[in-house]
């Protein structure tokens, strides 16, 4: 059973207590644009870098791992449930497993790892030819825990929404919460106290904002996720993800195989950070090379066989290399259809600074209003399926050199709110009471006209 470094969470400094979700909904992803370290007062610097401490690389002291049953004997050995959801951090999602992990250090001792990632911990049957591995977003959990029980579950998420719709297979590399460790309470000075009240609208804007009692500030479970992707954008948190990142990565450079990574949202800035250091640690493994040799040799492999599809990106620190293609929501509606998080920290058409050499901007209306314009599931997923329809596209790599010669043809409103009802897309909206403003779906019948249309079918008769 995996055997990690630990330490406690339970200082003189910092507590943990747990807390359940109450007047929520359950499946509210509630993700924010975290504020950058460099535009924090320095006054407020050393509350917010003290929160590195309980977020550190090491994980609890008090994890625990189990054995998990699963029926593929490859797999058996390396098969584990965590007690905790940081446990599952940088290891890859067992499909069929009922929420158990492959331990990742078994995983990469295989002969040829890729090749066995590809082999036995894909989700969906269909083999484009291509190896894409999926890095979900903010706040969701590995496995239901108490407090938890109606939340979808990031494996879920991509096994009833995002890989049935896309129709590819796809492995499912976790990154890890803290949810599950309740929430968090950090001593506050009296000059960390006022500065928080000073920059009350900045924090609660980035969802940093803590509940302050006393002498206290309090993140609950939910914070404490985006105070950590704060945390690791700077390197000051948990590396795991990265390290494994950067050992599949490296591994590849053996096996050469046409790789794509997706990452979602907070999936996002935490890839970017790990490109930079694959990048970094191939020049220094490369000694006998000029550095700008090095450099440009790392980043021509990358061009070669990486091919990167963010969603709703969260960052602009994309390192040149890979083949980008950056896929979001933007829409001129004014009642709704843009990704905020994207629109407001992420690279797209009208922000490409850091994009990434060569990179392709994808996007098209968002359909919902609020974060659900966020919502890959509700209509990304489905919208870009669609995309890949109308262009005749096989694979994502596709998609980018496409991008590179010519226009990508974008379905429009009316041809997306068609798509969401033929994937039932409206069943994973997180906010009924903002999503739906301005929304208009055509009926299952018009829907599939509406598509038959776009690809030059025959009418439907009823």
């Amino acid at each position: 059973m995996p055997q990690e470094n630990s330490q406690t969470l339970i200082t003189s400094q910092f507590t943990t207590t747990p807390a359940a979700i109450q007047n929520r909904n359950p499946d509210l992803e509630e993700i924010q644009g975290p504020p950058a370290l460099e535009n924090i007062p320095p006054g407020l610097v050393p509350t917010v870098l003290n929160m590195a401490e309980l977020f550190g690389s090491k994980l609890p002291s008090d994890i625990k791992y189990t054995q998990a049953p699963v029926t593929n004997s490859k797999l058996q050995p390396m098969a584990f449930f965590a007690s905790y959801d940081e446990g599952y951090c940088g290891h890859f999602t067992i499909p069929g497993g009922d929420g158990a992990a492959a331990k990742f250090e078994q995983v990469v001792e295989q002969e040829n790892p890729t090749a066995f990632i590809k082999e036995n911990l894909n989700f969906g049957e269909y083999d484009n030819g291509e190896w894409i591995i999926f890095v979900p977003g903010l706040n969701t959990l590995h496995t239901r825990k108490p407090g938890w029980e109606f939340e979808q579950t990031a494996p879920q998420r991509l096994a009833d929404q995002y890989q049935p719709i896309l129709e590819t297979q796809m492995s499912h590399l976790h990154l890890g919460t803290d949810m599950d460790q309740g929430d968090a309470v950090v001593p506050l000075t009296m000059e960390g106290k006022a500065l928080l009240e000073q920059n009350r609208s900045a924090l609660q804007a980035g969802g940093l904002m803590p509940d302050v009692q006393g002498d206290s500030a309090i993140f609950n479970a939910r914070q404490r996720d985006r105070v950590e992707t704060l945390l690791a954008q700077k390197g000051l948190a948990r590396p795991l993800f990265r390290d494994h990142a950067v050992k599949l990565l490296q591994a590849n450079e053996t096996a050469k195989l046409p790789m794509v990574w997706m990452p979602y949202s907070r999936g996002s800035s935490e890839l970017s950070g790990a490109l930079s250091t694959y990048i970094q640690s191939y020049v220094s493994r490369h000694p006998e090379l000029p550095q700008e040799e090095a450099q440009a040799q790392i980043e021509e492999f990358l061009r070669t066989y990486l091919t990167v599809v963010t969603i709703g990106n969260a960052i602009r620190e994309w390192p040149d290399g890979p083949a980008y293609v950056h896929y979001s929501s933007r829409s001129n509606r004014p009642e709704g259809g843009t990704d905020p998080l994207t629109n407001d920290t992420g690279v797209h058409i009208d922000a490409p600074e850091g994009a990434g050499r060569d990179a392709v901007f994808l996007h098209a209306d968002g359909l919902f209003s609020g974060f659900d314009a966020h919502n890959f599931g509700a209509s990304g997923a489905g919208t870009l399926k669609l995309i890949m329809e109308m262009n005749g596209f096989k694979t994502y790599r596709q998609l980018w050199q496409q991008g590179q010669i010519g226009e990508i043809k974008v379905p429009n409103y009316q041809q997306i709110a068609a798509q969401v009802v033929m994937t039932d897309g409206g069943h994973w909206i997180w906010s009924n009471n903002e999503a739906w403003r301005g929304v208009h779906l055509p009926s299952y019948y018009e829907a599939q006209q509406i598509l038959a249309n776009t690809f030059g079918a025959e009418s439907i008769t009823a």
